[in-house]
């Protein structure tokens, strides 16, 4: 069938699926299978990783005050600072 074709060529494609010639097929996936919804997937959390921050963030506390010393450390952090990792 055409359905198995067309898998079968996105499976082999080095090219992201939203950026090349079956771009469209994003809007139908009914048409796609398992692997290659799983590649996408994977292919779109990748992209937005990409966007954001590597940063470390450090988050001191002591090991008897752990919920009260975490919140404080957290609640003085920006917006763009709780986007880095801790």
């Amino acid at each position: 069938t055409h359905r198995t074709v067309l898998n079968q060529i996105l499976r082999q494609s080095t090219t992201h699926l939203a950026d090349g010639p079956f771009a469209v097929l994003v809007d139908y996936i009914r048409v796609l299978d398992f692997d290659v919804k799983r590649k996408y997937f994977r292919q779109e959390l990748e992209r937005l990783d990409e966007g954001l921050r590597k940063e470390d963030m450090a988050v001191h506390v002591r090991r008897d005050h752990v919920f009260e010393d975490s919140y404080r450390e957290l609640h003085r952090k920006s917006p763009e600072e709780m986007k880095n990792r801790l």
